[in-house]
């Protein structure tokens, strides 16, 4: 008589919503199942007559799931008939089973195979006390009384029990109705006892992690430095970015950029489903709040001065035969308070040393002038402060030949009060003090500035300065910014 293992597929059905509950469960309890696709196989060891065709009605069972962004579909011939001819010799007998898959995952996916238990034998029912069994080959290829699996014209090997599922196929991009072979085998002789054997195949497909959650990050403008750290993110989510809200000095947080678009609140910030999306933090700078601090946007260009790039950045270059032949003019400043000090920076490079050659002159003619300069003959750094026509502080010793022509630094000048009548000044080159000075004395306020210059002098006489301004910025003591103006974002 003749013999047939055939394999029946089943499909476990459920509702999508279902489905995806399911899928999600696994992956929190399996972490390489991401959502799985179960397909039940029963391989059946069953009599026929030799007469009788051995070929069961093929049909096709499938299932889809997975995000609203990215999904994987599968389906498989729903029977497999393998004829099987018991001899007292084995011999193998094999029968094949296509798989068509589908899958929107961009980073790709994985299907995997094993049975749905802890057993992967062909087993039989039955109260005789003959064997009932079909063991899984355990090597490669098939033994004797053995069944097993092979694809890609691999040699057979055991179908793993659910535990210890084993990729069937990999792809590294999106898929269109890929198919799979999957040949079964079997190695029998007429010992066997006949009878159905069977056990339960699971197909299971994944998809990579990257497409069921994205990575969010979240850096600074300068796009490198990091914020926070970076999370996962389940497509079609919000994210309360209220929980994300950096802060800078001298700056205002504005929101999160993806280049195009600002996020703020609890909002979905991947609209495009991408699978990693950097969010940029968008400052506003404080002097742009106020009515009384002028930034770059403010600024009037006159004689030579022009914009250039230096470094990588757009910069100030100033030159010019005299004073007032290149500068940058800025509106005129209101109720400026600076009895309690103040503190001006710069970043600059001169390229020509000249005699009190103005980094900053705010003043009103040639009085109630503060003055951060150069002093005579031009390698020292200045500083004047007047009420009215008065000097109140002025010493043009600081940093005797620090200043070295070609080369970009910043310098720090801060005025600040450390009696009701005594006043220090100090001066920073690149954040290292090279001098300070006390000074006994009475500083007024001033209710307006008419005139206020970057690279101009109130004196005419004056050497003109030339070479090269980054930014200028100047703070009074109580952190009001009045000045904050960078040539770069020009």
């Amino acid at each position: 008589k003749m013999k047939s293992l055939s394999t029946v597929t089943n499909l476990f059905s459920r509702e999508k919503s279902q489905k995806k509950l399911n899928y999600q469960k696994l992956f929190n309890i399996l972490a390489v199942f991401n959502f799985a696709f179960l397909i039940a196989i029963s391989a059946s060891f069953l009599l026929a007559e030799p007469s009788k065709s051995e070929a069961e009605t093929n049909s096709t069972v499938s299932a889809r799931a997975g995000s609203s962004v990215y999904y994987a579909s599968i389906s498989n011939d729903d029977t497999v008939s393998i004829p099987v001819t018991p001899t007292a010799s084995q011999a193998e007998y094999t029968a094949s089973n296509n798989i068509t898959f589908s899958n929107t995952c961009t980073a790709g996916s994985y299907v995997y195979i094993s049975t749905s238990s802890s057993n992967n034998s062909l087993t039989r029912t039955g109260s005789d006390t003959g064997t009932k069994t079909i063991n899984a080959v355990t090597g490669s290829g098939l033994t004797d009384n053995t069944w097993g699996f092979k694809a890609s014209g691999n040699a057979f090997t055991q179908v793993p029990v659910s535990s210890s599922p084993v990729v069937l196929y990999s792809s590294s991009t999106a898929e269109t109705n890929k198919t799979i072979g999957v040949t079964y085998g079997v190695k029998v002789d007429n010992t066997l006892p006949s009878g159905t054997y069977s056990n339960d195949v699971v197909y299971t497909v994944v998809v990579d992690n990257r497409c069921l959650q994205y990575t969010l990050s979240f850096v600074d403008e300068d796009d490198t430095t990091k914020l926070y750290p970076d999370i996962s993110v389940n497509y079609g989510d919000n994210v309360n970015l209220n929980n994300y809200t950096p802060t800078k000095s001298g700056y205002t947080f504005a929101g999160w950029t993806n280049g195009s678009s600002t996020y703020t609140g609890n909002t979905n910030p991947n609209p495009t489903n991408d699978m990693m999306v950097t969010l940029k933090a968008k400052w506003t700078d404080n002097c742009e709040l106020s009515s009384n601090c002028r930034t770059v946007k403010d600024a009037t260009y006159s004689g030579l001065a022009e914009l250039v790039i230096k470094d990588g950045q757009k910069v100030l270059a100033l030159s010019g035969p005299t004073n007032g032949t290149s500068y940058v003019s800025l509106p005129a400043l209101s109720n400026v308070n600076i009895a309690n000090g103040f503190t001006v920076e710069a970043k600059v490079a001169w390229t020509k040393y000249g005699a009190w050659s103005r980094i900053l002159d705010i003043n009103n003619g040639t009085s109630d002038n503060i003055v951060i300069g150069a002093y005579p003959p031009g390698d020292s750094i200045g500083v004047s402060v007047r009420n009215g026509a008065d000097v109140v502080i002025q010493d043009t010793s600081f940093g005797n030949g620090s200043i070295e022509l070609n080369v970009t630094n910043v310098w720090k000048i801060v005025l600040r009060r450390k009696t009701s009548s005594v006043y220090t000044v100090d001066v920073y080159k690149d954040n290292l003090l090279i001098g300070t000075k006390d000074y006994t004395t009475t500083v007024n306020n001033v209710s307006t500035y008419q005139n206020v210059w970057i690279g101009r002098s109130a004196w005419n006489y004056d050497g003109n300065f030339n070479g090269y301004i980054h930014y200028v910025k100047m703070t009074l003591a109580d952190g009001t910014e009045v000045i904050d103006v960078d040539f770069n974002k020009a």
